[in-house]
């Protein structure tokens, strides 16, 4: 079985969470952070402000099925507006499969591509091994 947690990322030196979400208009979900946050244990602090829109598409529904969700909150005009975001942002699509098989392949249709395009968004995948729902 996989599941799929996806979400739009947008880093940043420039600004923090409020800062962020107040120009995109829409409060960020959780696991978002600000730089020189604090992390758990030794590690060192955040080193970028990290704003994140997850998709609210069940986790067992198809990578496309997640980016409409994220679009339907947040548009890539939206994002894209110019003076929207610092000049030194990056944006993501962050795809997570959780993956009680053998191996794991994440299939991204061309349509999801397009969708990252359309952001202007790099896409980055992460595979766990796991028995559980993320």
């Amino acid at each position: 079985m996989k599941l799929l947690h996806v979400s739009l990322l947008i880093t940043t030196d420039l600004l923090d969470l409020a800062a962020l979400s107040k120009r995109l208009g829409y409060e960020p979900s959780s696991g978002s952070h600000d730089k020189d946050a604090a992390r758990a244990g030794d590690r060192p602090a955040f080193d970028k402000t990290i704003w994140r829109l997850d998709s609210s598409a069940p986790n067992s529904a198809p990578l496309m099925k997640h980016c409409e969700t994220i679009s339907t909150k947040l548009s890539a005009k939206e994002i894209l507006h110019p003076g929207r975001l610092p000049k030194d942002a990056k944006i993501y699509l962050d795809i997570a499969a959780f993956f009680s098989e053998a191996s794991c392949t994440v299939n991204i249709p061309k349509e999801c591509v397009d969708f990252a395009m359309s952001y202007h968004a790099e896409i980055e995948v992460s595979c766990y091994p796991s028995d559980q729902n993320p």
